[in-house]
């Protein structure tokens, strides 16, 4: 009984991996599989398999790639291009 405990305590530290996010554009929304999940730059556990990464502000292109996730950390970075400029003036 102790032996299947171990085993399935193992299975579940393969079962999710630390992805590392992080973008030049800092504090980026960050969204896996279509759910927001923070900001840039943060880490997060997450489910082995493909996963589509989205990662977007304001003022900057979308960055948006399908990585795959093994029971390794994965670190995520996104050059995003910045493609308008937003001036705020103060009254």
């Amino acid at each position: 009984m102790l032996a299947a405990s171990a085993a399935q305590a193992g299975d579940k530290a393969v079962q999710e991996s630390v992805v590392d996010f992080w973008s030049n554009a800092t504090g980026s929304d960050v969204f896996v599989d279509g759910g927001y999940v923070g900001k840039t730059p943060f880490s997060r556990k997450v489910t082995p398999g493909e996963h589509t990464i989205t990662i977007r502000k304001q003022d900057f292109q979308t960055w948006q790639k399908t990585i795959k996730v093994t029971s390794r950390n994965v670190k995520v970075t996104a050059y995003m291009e910045q493609v308008r400029y937003t001036i705020h003036f103060d009254h």
